[in-house]
């Protein structure tokens, strides 16, 4: 499917039908090339409509002012979006508005393609296996679930979104399978988690679940003492709190509101099952169909990644690195 084909994630599509009913139809080409443009990168990104934040937003305008925009035409799309994630607030699907968070006066080094405009490009971070279980031994309470929480998104490459929506029922215990519901694609798949998850997960789900609040009716897996559905910043919360713990975790920068922007998040582990897989010599078309990807295009990035980390183990491990005290020949 070409990019130009690609169906709009339901947030999107729905906004657009509610403005065809209210716009002329000249403001509407304008309105909806904004949206197939903002779909695109979402997919592109692997991400979903209330995945954005502040950081990620900003991401796109450093796109489209790669991509050789005006300032003042990236200013007309920064208000497009900000007219679709007030429609997005005003129904619940998102807490807040990402473009409120935007300072009007960064658009000077929009154009002048700073070193911070160039640090913030995209990067896909990841970690190894050794890391991951770094994670899970410095996790902070509840730890089962926290721990838990960790591998789960390790071992299905959920985004942190899909994570908190699994309910009791999705699980399969027979096939050690997850019913998922995308809300970027709207549509479903099943994840499978290994077998050496399964002591954990039951732990959670028959004990520990309960215990950290008795009374729960709650349908969802993951909960909090707070809460009958662990909200999906929560997630970020746990995995960075982990990072930090076990000291793995690293600032790629600062905000203008001060605010500090970590290496490893939720989406670091999404992108860890990516190269894992591929490193364990998973094909990618079914790499792409576990991750959700509705273009082949979102999953051959991480191909780069596991060949990239293949030569350095490669150089570094592989035969004839070896020191046998050999001299060399003359």
């Amino acid at each position: 499917m070409s990019t130009d084909e690609l169906d709009l994630p339901t947030g999107l599509e729905d906004y657009l039908t509610d403005e065809r009913l209210k716009k002329a139809s000249g403001t509407m080409e304008n309105r909806e090339a904004d949206m197939k443009k903002f779909g695109r990168w979402l997919a592109s990104n692997d991400l979903a409509v209330d995945e954005v934040t502040e950081h990620e937003l900003k991401q796109f305008l450093y796109k489209l002012n790669e991509d050789g925009y005006a300032g003042s035409t990236i200013s007309v799309k920064l208000n497009s979006l900000s007219r679709l994630y007030k429609y997005l607030v005003d129904r619940g699907v998102v807490e807040s508005n990402p473009v409120d968070e935007i300072d009007r006066g960064d658009y000077a080094f929009l154009k002048g393609g700073t070193q911070k405009s160039q640090e913030l490009k995209e990067d896909v971070y990841y970690i190894d296996a050794e890391e991951k279980e770094r994670l899970c031994d410095n996790v902070n309470s509840p730890k089962l679930r926290n721990e838990l929480l960790i591998r789960l998104l390790w071992q299905t490459g959920l985004r942190r979104s899909e994570v908190v929506d699994i309910r009791l029922s999705d699980l399969d215990w027979d096939e050690q399978s997850i019913q998922i519901r995308s809300a970027k694609t709207n549509s479903n798949r099943i994840v499978f988690w290994q077998d050496n998850l399964n002591l954990l997960l039951k732990q959670w789900v028959q004990t520990y679940r309960e215990q950290l609040k008795p009374s729960v009716d709650s349908p969802y897996l993951f909960i909090t003492s707070r809460s009958d559905q662990m909200p999906d910043k929560h997630v970020n919360k746990v995995v960075r709190e982990a990072a930090d713990n076990a000291g793995l975790n690293e600032i790629l920068y600062e905000d203008p509101k001060g605010r500090e922007w970590a290496k490893v998040t939720a989406h670091t582990l999404r992108h860890s099952f990516a190269v894992q897989c591929l490193k364990n010599g998973m094909d990618i078309m079914t790499l792409s169909k576990l991750m959700g990807h509705e273009q082949l295009e979102t999953t051959r990035k991480y191909l780069r990644l596991a060949k990239d980390d293949l030569r350095q183990q490669s150089r570094q491990f592989g035969a004839g690195t070896e020191d046998i005290g050999q001299s060399s020949s003359p």
